[in-house]
């Protein structure tokens, strides 16, 4: 397992990294001019994300008495304490709080350090120093999460292909939001694993790997739905691809089994982590009165309202599912697992009962389809490409979608 590991690392490295690094730099000096101009870095859901992180690090636990109270970086609603155990709760999910650790140690490191000189700094956990390292930290997981599109579509598609799709879900979609405003978010984390379980499943179909790899498959996908729960739809695709590609009846049973006992590995800490806040086992959303109407799916909500429309924030995305669809008719295998994911995404979603899902940010609980609606942006750029359409027309239609986000964006982040 180890072996595969590291292969799947070495696999990543292209000499196109650089500017993906580049990206990263400048993602980092918009988020740091904006929190400037904010004057804050913890906010809105966030703050229940990071409570777990600086919870597990500094006091070794997943007791939110000491955070969900704190002034202006507690718990933005009124906490909420378990009758059964007694403790204040958490329905957010701990996936992203355990990988932004080490960027949490990092800072906290820095921070003491700055402290043992003398210089009077927050040492709690919540100085400004820690907070902007943890979320640097999280931004190079939407940046990495491009990088693995890319070279996604690369070998898919070619070169040239990757860089207008990557360009296309980062300037034309929430990623831009999500990169360098809003990196310190379950976003960032959800997008990177999706990315890389879209990335491990096309290696998969073009080398037939061996079960370690769909172990491996199984455990990237248990990352990804306890990062957002929700997430746990994209893994089903990719489940029933396994079960019908070739081979006897035990091979398709053994490669089931292989991806379950991945995914069960990682999402046993979802399970834990619900069993120790709520004494149950339960979605820690439906636990607090949240609610899924499965047979009244709310499609129009969901794609075309303003403020929570997909399509409404994001109307390229249409040109995402057109690709999709095209490839579907021609039988291309991942291209089928794409757009299952994308409309399971959609549905789950749709039955999510009314909240929020807009904001300044788009509809954010699509974020984890985006590399999959790449692949869609890229069979559409290839059929372009094939019809010779003119290069300065791709990008006259993608500068028109770019600006469309930005206008959007910034009218939300004005007005909210």
């Amino acid at each position: 397992m180890l072996y595969t590991f590291l292969k799947f690392l070495k696999s990543l490295v292209t000499p196109n990294y650089k500017v993906f690094i580049g990206l990263f730099l400048a993602s980092l000096l918009l988020y740091w001019m904006g929190v400037r101009h904010v004057g804050s870095i913890l906010w809105g859901d966030t703050r229940y994300y990071y409570a777990y992180t600086k919870s597990l690090v500094m006091d070794r636990n997943i007791t939110f008495s000491n955070e969900a109270y704190l002034p202006r970086v507690g718990f933005p609603n009124p906490p909420q304490v378990s009758p059964k155990t007694s403790l204040v709760t958490n329905k957010f999910s701990p996936g992203a709080p355990l990988l932004w650790i080490p960027g949490f140690l990092v800072g906290q490191g820095l921070t003491e350090s700055v402290y043992f000189i003398g210089t009077n700094v927050r040492t709690d956990g919540y100085g400004n120093l820690t907070l902007f390292t943890t979320a640097a930290w999280a931004m190079t997981f939407s940046v990495l999460g491009m990088y693995v599109v890319f070279c996604t579509i690369r070998r898919r598609a070619g070169e040239s292909l990757a860089w207008w799709s990557t360009a296309f879900i980062f300037l034309a979609t929430q990623m831009l939001y999500y990169t360098a405003v809003d990196p310190l978010n379950s976003h960032s984390a959800s997008f990177l694993f999706s990315a890389i379980l879209l990335w491990a499943t096309q290696k998969y179909l073009l080398e037939k790997k061996s079960y370690s790899w769909i172990v491996l498959l199984g455990i990237v996908g248990g990352v990804l739905s306890m990062i957002r729960n929700q997430d746990a739809v994209l893994v089903v695709p990719v489940g029933v691809l396994l079960l019908r590609q070739s081979g006897s009846l035990m091979k398709r049973i053994l490669r089931g089994v292989a991806l379950g006992f991945g995914w069960i590995s990682m999402m046993s800490i979802q399970a834990l982590t619900t069993l120790i806040l709520y004494g149950q086992l339960n979605s820690p959303y439906l636990i607090q009165g949240e609610k899924i109407m499965w047979l009244r799916p709310d499609f129009w909500r969901v794609l075309f309202t303003p403020q929570n429309g997909l399509l409404f924030f994001a109307p390229g995305i249409a040109l995402a599912i057109t690709g999709l669809i095209w490839k579907f008719s021609k039988s291309d295998a991942l291209s089928r697992v794409c757009l299952a994911a994308f409309l399971l995404e959609l549905y789950v979603i749709a039955a999510w009962s009314p909240e929020i899902l807009g904001g300044p940010y788009g509809s954010r609980m699509f974020v984890s389809s985006l590399p999959w609606l790449a692949i869609g942006i890229a069979s559409l750029f290839q059929i372009w490409k094939d019809k010779k359409v003119a290069g300065w027309k791709v990008g006259f239609i993608l500068a028109i979608l770019m600006v469309n986000n930005l206008l959007q964006t910034l009218y939300m982040l004005a007005t909210h």
